[in-house]
């Protein structure tokens, strides 16, 4: 059975098309290279901490946290991967103190977003969990 060219050109153009789908990757919601200003509170913990504000710098594979002054949370900066909805942040500081160590913004978080933001989500023990909402700008 022979196409004719109409069909021929149809089925070359339905093709293309299905190759262009396949191949495309789906844009992360989290930009590799931006700031992103976010609230940061916790679930589940037997004592909650105050929601609290934050800045977070992602620049070509590095990050850079900064709480506020008043956070529970620490500074942070190192490396970061992003895959499909998962980023994994790599805290390269030295810490000696005994604390929460999950309060050092380091680790495997689950992402995901809405139109308005970006919420990061690091799961604990007994199902605590430690939640970054990031505002999309």
């Amino acid at each position: 059975m022979y196409l004719n060219n109409l069909q021929s050109y149809t089925f070359a153009t339905l093709m293309l098309l299905f190759v262009a789908f396949v191949a495309c990757d789906r844009e992360n919601p989290l930009a590799k290279d931006r700031t992103y200003e976010g609230t940061f509170y916790t679930k589940n913990l037997p004592q909650n901490y105050t929601s609290t504000s934050f800045t977070l710098k992602l620049d070509k594979g590095r990050f850079e946290f900064e709480p506020l002054d008043n956070s529970p949370m620490k500074h942070s900066s190192g490396t970061f991967i992003l895959k499909d909805n998962q980023v994994t942040f790599h805290d390269e500081n030295m810490w000696t103190a005994d604390f929460d160590w999950n309060l050092i913004f380091s680790g495997d978080f689950d992402l995901s977003s809405n139109k308005q933001e970006i919420t990061l989500t690091k799961n604990g023990e007994n199902n605590y969990k430690y939640i970054y909402i990031l505002k999309r700008q």
